[in-house]
């Protein structure tokens, strides 16, 4: 099952370490269906070592397959560098995708628990845009003003600045 899928990445991961590279998973839904009480994506990394591979949340996902995005960040901190930056409207089957910031999902909550579980960056995503370049524009604009607030939250001693705009469609936390 999932463990085993886990077990068998492990061993790529850690061939891909030889190479200088981090294997990192990407999840969808599906992965945040629960299994004696464990999600998939819990099982399959269960089944590796942190260091063999890592976790690329999508969040929009993770909200659609109805798991707390702020707990699975926490019970994978130290095992995400990048974060999939993606929303979703409310009626997920009727409407679909939201440019991030524009959907259901609480970023207040999701910045500072990306930020305590070690997320380094923040990837722009939406499925399907109907203009790529300016989804892209618009949600790096709003998680840039996200950012700033809480940015402006931190405390002066051992705060500074955590966030910084790197290249189009990410932000480097």
């Amino acid at each position: 099952g999932w463990r085993v899928l886990g077990k068998r990445l492990d061993g790529l991961g850690r061939r891909a370490s030889f190479a200088g590279m981090r294997l990192l998973y990407h999840n969808h839904d599906f992965e945040m269906k629960l299994y004696d009480g464990k999600t998939a994506m819990a099982w399959l990394l269960s089944g590796a070592m942190p260091e063999h591979l890592g976790f690329e949340p999508d969040i929009a996902w993770i909200s659609i397959g109805r798991q707390d995005i702020v707990a699975t960040l926490a019970a994978n901190s130290g095992r995400v560098p990048r974060l999939h930056a993606k929303d979703h409207h409310e009626d997920f089957a009727a409407h679909g995708f939201a440019d991030a910031g524009a959907g259901i999902l609480d970023w207040d909550a999701i910045l500072p628990a990306a930020r305590a579980a070690g997320v380094e960056w923040l990837v722009v995503e939406h499925d399907h845009p109907t203009d790529a370049l300016a989804t892209i524009l618009e949600q790096g604009g709003r998680l840039d003003a996200a950012v700033a607030v809480y940015e402006a939250a931190l405390p002066e001693e051992g705060g500074g600045r955590a966030y910084g705009r790197s290249r189009i469609g990410e932000i480097r936390m």
